[in-house]
């Protein structure tokens, strides 16, 4: 039973600090407020869990183990307020208490009359009477206000220390009818004296937390409930603790700083304005660029592609049976080797239909699902609605009808955890399944031309008067800011067409609030070629893996087989392993090892450790905010190096 209490009053304690805040209501200042006077009188009501023979003094006639109490408390609080919303108070009372235990006695006894041997049941009453003085230091804050009510929760330690303390034990026969008490000087009563007295081991102080609930009005009455729990016996020889229920209620007094009057504003004489002098103005800034040369080499050959991943997904809105409005049912994206692969989804019904026509035995598979109830009603009509748009779609975009299959679901074969509004979304979604065609592929060798090298650029500056300028230029990221004349050299790092067409290097910068430019013509047929035989640094791959799996799937081991083929032998492959942002740190942590462990293992199966190859974690991540950048964040990246 007392760890019950115990228990009630820690997730008490926790919804005290989880109620928040509230915002005062506006007849409730408490600002200039100094101090606060709070007098209360109420009625406690005290439960008594007992396990006690009695006490010094007292007769021992068996145990004790129920009871109850009462009490009246009249008391002083003085309140300060600590910020706007919360509260530190003391709180002084004097309390009258009465206490009542009871224990039931049965014992055998002969009838005087027949000689019979009867069963006598009696009652043990204690009865005691407890005087306090109470001291409560206490905390509160603001809980919430509506209309002309402020609410109140505290917390406090209340310190009773007892003033009077006696008590008086009686027994009382309660059956038979005739049994009687044979007393000094043959007197026969029902109910005879046992002890009486003061209680000699009382326990000071008594110690109780308390928690409360109080109500302001906007007139500064209270109402207040408490609940206690007194943590110490009342004596020191006995097993007697209370839980107290105590609702009282008072009248808020506070104590205000006084108005400060406003002091009269002195009548001045307006003052005599002097006549400015005008300042000569400060000359103009000059800023000219001149003998601009650029130095550097073109870097001509090969280099390794991976085209962009596809999530071969359309997505849903909710009890939605039409395609969303980013996808697009006409146009490439043009190149699906680089770019922003979450951008290129919104063109996937385009590009599964190029793959379907590149590959004339190619066929396609519709899984339709839907996010099942509550979520979504209707769900094999739904379900249907959904694959027959993208059905259409597909037909619009020049698929044949008879290359198409519908599978109507109403739950995903892969379903994502539907825990997380994400994973609802997700669910809502038609699966394109493409056989006897790849839905990814790599590009074997791309040629490619990159011009590396610098402009140097000399800058005149005058009369820029401290100040700074940024140049800006059209070939590089580069930035430069001047504030001094000086020869300044700006890196250049870009990719040529394949034509090398002449260039126009263009310097851009403000000054006087006007835009400048200078520009010089870059003409390639002047710079040395380094001739390279293979470039890796831009190839980077990426593997999707299904929901909360990091079993590689068919697909993606055509596609790792097809890397292993192409790399030249002691090549270093780095394998990243990624996850979405659902479920714990923990798992997905493990989650991304495994995935990047698995293919690691596998490209060793089948490359006879012709590589080196370090695995770890990608901090490279998608948008999570799209069920597309989930689903590529659900992967793995590849790079490689020589």
């Amino acid at each position: 039973m007392k760890n019950r209490f115990i228990l009630l009053f820690l997730l008490f304690f926790v919804a005290f600090y989880q109620f928040g805040v509230a915002q005062n209501p506006d007849w409730f200042n408490t600002k200039d407020e100094i101090i606060a006077i709070h007098p209360r009188v109420g009625f406690q009501y005290d439960l008594y869990f007992t396990d006690f023979n009695g006490f010094i003094g007292s007769v021992d006639c068996g145990i004790f183990k129920k009871g109850f109490g009462w009490g009246i408390p009249i008391g002083l609080t003085f309140e300060k307020y600590i910020t706007d919303n919360s509260f530190a108070g003391l709180y002084f009372d004097y309390q009258i208490n009465k206490g009542y235990l009871l224990q039931k006695i049965s014992f055998p006894m002969r009838d005087l009359n027949n000689g019979k041997v009867i069963t006598v049941n009696t009652e043990n009453q204690l009865d005691v009477a407890i005087n306090y003085l109470e001291i409560s230091p206490s905390y509160g804050i603001h809980s919430f206000s509506r209309n002309n009510i402020l609410t109140r929760l505290s917390g406090s330690i209340k310190l009773s220390l007892p003033i009077t303390n006696t008590f008086e034990q009686r027994e009382e026969i309660i059956s038979p009818e005739g049994a009687v008490f044979i007393n000094a000087g043959d007197i026969r009563t029902k109910i005879r004296p046992l002890a009486n007295g003061k209680i000699q081991t009382m326990n000071q102080p008594l110690i109780t937390p308390e928690l409360g609930i109080e109500a302001l009005t906007k007139d500064f009455g209270t109402f207040k409930f408490s609940l206690g729990y007194q943590v110490n016996d009342y004596t020191s020889d006995s097993k007697w603790k209370s839980l107290q229920f105590k609702f009282e209620a008072g009248y808020r007094f506070a104590i205000h700083k006084p108005e400060e009057k406003p002091k009269p504003k002195p009548i001045l004489e307006p003052p005599v304005q002097p006549v400015p002098i005008p300042s000569p103005l400060p000359p103009a800034p000059v800023l000219s660029i001149k003998n601009i040369d650029v130095q550097g080499q073109i870097e001509i050959g090969n280099e390794l592609l991976s085209s962009l991943p596809i999530v071969n997904s359309v997505f849903f809105s909710k009890n939605s049976g039409s395609i969303p409005s980013n996808y697009k049912f006409s146009g490439t994206l043009g190149n699906y080797f680089s770019g922003d692969a979450v951008l290129a989804h919104d063109y996937l019904l385009a590009r599964i239909a190029e793959i379907i026509k590149k590959n004339p035995n190619s066929s396609i598979v519709l899984q339709s699902a839907t996010s099942n109830e509550p979520n979504e009603q209707k769900l094999p009509e739904l379900s249907s609605s959904r694959a027959n748009s993208v059905k259409q779609a597909l037909i619009n975009l020049g698929i044949p009808q008879n290359k198409i299959k519908l599978e109507v679901l109403t739950y995903p074969k892969n379903p994502s955890n539907q825990d997380f509004p994400e994973g609802i979304e997700e669910n809502q979604r038609v699966d394109i399944i493409v056989k006897n065609a790849p839905l990814q592929e790599y590009v074997d060798l791309q040629k490619y031309a990159n011009f590396k090298g610098a402009a140097k650029v000399e800058l005149m500056a005058l009369d820029l008067d401290g100040k700074s300028v940024d140049i800006s230029n059209n070939l590089s990221t580069t930035k430069l800011n001047i504030s001094k004349s000086g020869t300044y050299e700006i890196p250049l790092d870009y990719r040529l067409d394949d034509n090398y067409k002449p260039d126009e290097l263009v310097l851009n910068y403000n000054l006087n609030g006007k835009q400048l430019s200078v520009k010089e013509t870059i003409n390639y047929d002047e710079f040395t070629k380094k001739q390279v035989d293979l470039n890796l640094n831009n190839f980077v791959a990426i593997l999707r893996f299904d929901y909360n799996s990091a079993i590689i799937s068919e697909a993606n081991k055509q596609l790792l087989q097809q890397l292993a083929e192409k790399l030249p032998d002691g090549s270093t492959i780095q394998i990243l392993g990624s996850t979405d942002e659902l479920g714990t740190a923990q798992r997905n942590a493990v989650l991304a090892e495994e995935r990047a462990q698995n293919t690691m293992n596998y490209i060793n199966s089948i490359s006879k450790g012709k590589f080196t190859i370090e695995i770890g974690t990608s901090q490279e991540k998608f948008n999570e905010s799209t069920p597309q950048g989930r689903f590529l964040n659900r992967s793995i990246r590849i790079r490689v190096k020589k």
